[in-house]
């Protein structure tokens, strides 16, 4: 897969004053501009996530409230746009890479990744790697890779009641983990004070939470681990590490029949000058699912995806099994492509660097026993094959 990527921003809002939303299409192949008109249902639904009333954001089929929201995104202009942009990213060798960028607060609670185009044999493109989905944020400048030598530091915060998340996790994780690429951390209810302990004792790329998340009337915003860890402490231990490139919020488990804004807004915050990606689930999904996501997505990620690849990677691997898929969010700074630039390891250098050393070997080697067999041939036999004088028989 290319790593090359071509844009296609589409930005959606502000709210016009007749209705419906501002929506404008930019890429290399040019320029389109539209409404969108959400049925009234679906608003009703992001409104009733953003209240923080995820028990009545029910959630009856998410594939076919993105059939919904595709048919009313991607229409006329807009769905030639794409269309054309497509062709000439397949022509360039590139991905094209579908930016979506939400001007108005209400769409964001609603499951956009489920997008999907066309009836029979729809085309989803957060499940296909050459149109990669994800929510984008413009920050003044790029946020560069981060150097690794060495494995990826994952910290995991997980709620006492999420300890079924923590162990599949670990379980999906052994692999990598095995192998030497991913370190893993966890700590269960931790308090703030914990959480800047660990920060400042390891190394940490990646920051796991498993943990409700409470969004008040107020617009406050509460990680519930050992104790309530507001959005605001959360970042100010973040802010202090650097290395910390990648937030994932997975709020609580459950049955993926529900809106959950809290994850989504906390995960929009911890976006920051150094952290340039986050990922959120959309909604309570089944702890298994989650660790399954988690797994495939951080094993791409230690092994130098780009991360709208490795987020791709894990929602195929939902969607192999279960129906959650598009309750993954990714969320990035804009030209954000890989988190990290991964040295090899010591070990596979070395291995790397004595490989061409004992070819060189092996071919003396090799050499050196034609040279004495054919000089022994020719002792032993002399002129016409007769032994010389007094050498006898071997």
């Amino acid at each position: 897969m290319s790593r090359n990527i071509e844009p296609f921003h589409i930005t959606i809002g502000p709210a016009l004053n007749d209705g419906g939303f501002a929506v404008r299409c930019v890429s290399r192949s040019g320029v389109s501009e539209t409404r969108l008109l959400l049925p009234a249902e679906v608003e009703a639904l992001a409104m009733r996530a953003l209240r923080g009333d995820s028990a009545a954001a029910y959630l009856e089929d998410g594939v076919a409230l993105g059939r919904e929201l595709g048919r009313a995104l991607i229409t006329g202009a807009a769905r030639d746009l794409l269309f054309q942009s497509a062709r000439a990213a397949a022509q360039a060798s590139c991905r094209l890479q579908i930016q979506l960028q939400l001007g108005d607060p209400s769409l964001t609670p609603l499951p956009w990744e489920w997008l999907s185009i066309g009836a029979e044999r729809a085309w989803v493109p957060a499940l296909r790697d050459h149109f990669p989905l994800v929510r984008v944020v413009r920050f003044t400048a790029p946020i560069m890779p981060r150097p690794v030598d060495g494995p990826i530091g994952i910290l995991v915060l997980g709620a006492a009641t999420e300890r079924e998340q923590l162990d599949a996790l670990e379980i999906a994780l052994r692999g990598p983990v095995q192998a030497g690429s991913i370190v893993l951390r966890r700590l269960i209810a931790p308090m703030a004070d914990d959480l800047r302990t660990a920060l400042t004792d390891d190394l940490v790329h990646i920051i796991h939470c498993a943990a409700p998340v409470v969004l008040d009337s107020d617009d406050t915003i509460g990680l519930m681990l050992g104790e309530r860890i507001d959005s605001d402490v959360l970042l100010e231990c973040l802010d202090q590490h650097p290395d910390i490139r990648l937030v994932t919020i997975t709020g609580r488990s459950g049955a993926a029949d529900q809106l959950d804004a809290g994850p989504v807004l906390l995960a929009a915050l911890a976006l920051g000058l150094t952290r340039p990606a986050a990922i959120s689930m959309n909604g309570p999904i089944p702890a298994d699912a989650s660790a399954r996501f988690a797994g495939a997505c951080y094993g791409a990620i230690a092994e130098g995806q780009p991360i709208d690849l490795a987020v791709t990677e894990g929602r195929k691997q939902l969607e192999r099994g279960q129906p959650c898929w598009g309750m993954v969010q990714l969320r990035i700074a804009a030209d954000t492509s890989a988190l990290f630039t991964i040295a090899p390891s010591t070990d596979a250098a070395t291995r790397r660097s004595l490989v061409i050393p004992i070819i060189a070997l092996a071919i003396f080697i090799g050499a050196a026993i034609i040279i004495w067999r054919l000089l022994a041939a020719s002792i032993t036999l002399g002129p016409m094959g007769a032994p010389p004088p007094g050498a006898g028989w071997w």
